[in-house]
């Protein structure tokens, strides 16, 4: 993002698909990605089609789990805690984006506004561009979110576009004189501890640190 070509009025936003795993039909992405690597199959060269999809088959429709001492069979959405199921989930949202998706790949119809897409399993990171009057521009965004979330039940919380700071993946950033700068992101997050009057326990507001020494011991 350092190197990225900025020109004033560009603002971050962030975007954040809720429970993703829990909301990919099973059926649904079958079928989408069976499709998708079948027409690319040449293209990548890489795998056979029917028996990459065979494969998937066996894990996202059998996928068995203990709870306690009780045995259960996933039945739908994505299959939890099995190592294909973030590639399945990158691939099958990634078919909705892609411009190997051609005219139905949103990062296409898109492209003047977008310098800068990426996407990290449910977590999006962009650059948006204004171009046209205010109206035009808005218009445009709230065709854009609208977009991202037309994909099977999908639904994406988008963060307000800024150039004062937006957080993504711990990091906080930001846009000054055209470049993107980053700083950690700290959370402030309730702390427990014992105060020295009292075995009364107590919180306050504190920064997601590496712990300190603990408090000195209570008078007995």
């Amino acid at each position: 993002m350092k190197d990225l070509d900025m020109q004033e009025g560009d603002l971050l936003f962030t975007a954040d698909a809720k429970s993703m795993y829990t909301n990919i039909d099973t059926g649904i992405a079958l079928k989408i990605i069976l499709e998708y690597l079948t027409k690319n199959e040449a293209k990548f060269g890489s795998y056979n089609t029917e028996a990459l999809i065979a494969a998937l088959h066996i894990v996202f429709r059998n996928n068995l789990f203990k709870f306690g001492d009780k045995h259960a069979k996933q039945i739908r959405e994505t299959a939890m805690g099995k190592r294909p199921a973030p590639p399945w989930a990158t691939t099958f949202y990634g078919i909705h984006e892609s411009r190997d998706n051609g005219a139905n790949g949103f990062l296409v119809k898109f492209v003047e506004n977008l310098p800068f897409y990426k996407r990290y399993l449910d977590d999006i990171i962009g650059i948006w561009r204004c171009r046209g009057t205010r109206a035009e521009n808005e218009k445009r965004w709230r065709e854009f979110v609208s977009v991202v979330g037309d994909f099977h039940g999908l639904e994406w919380v988008f963060t307000k576009r800024s150039k004062n700071g937006v957080v993504f993946m711990d990091m906080l950033l930001s846009i000054k004189n055209c470049k993107v700068v980053s700083t950690l992101y700290e959370k402030s997050i309730p702390i427990a501890y014992r105060g020295r009057g009292g075995s009364q326990s107590r919180h306050q507001e504190g920064r997601s640190r590496a712990p300190s020494l603990p408090p000195p011991p209570l008078p007995s």
